[in-house]
């Protein structure tokens, strides 16, 4: 199950809130199986996560990002900037850390 909602402003400004159950995933990080990821069946191995995102554009050319995913049952996450130009029509770059 997924909930999540978005919020555009006028300035660019547009926020993300989403959380999301896994029905088959574990709440004790210590049991979590990781076989299922390494074979590419799937991508999350607990239960709850929790993700913001957060972008500007700066001008109609470059755009900065934030996003964060995180594990709601053992808190670990990642925090993930990223900043991206248009360089031509169906050519953009990007460059995160």
């Amino acid at each position: 199950m997924l909930v999540g909602a978005d919020c555009g402003f006028r300035n660019t400004l547009t926020l993300t809130v989403e959380l999301y159950d896994n029905g088959q995933g574990g709440s004790d990080p210590v049991r979590h199986d990781f076989a299922p990821v390494v074979a590419g069946r799937t991508l999350k191995v607990a239960r709850h996560y929790g993700a913001t995102a957060m972008s500007y554009q700066i001008t109609p050319l470059a755009k900065v990002a934030l996003h964060t995913v995180w594990n709601v049952d053992d808190g670990s996450g990642v925090l993930w900037p990223r900043v991206e130009y248009s360089v031509a029509t169906n050519f953009d770059v990007a460059a995160g850390i």
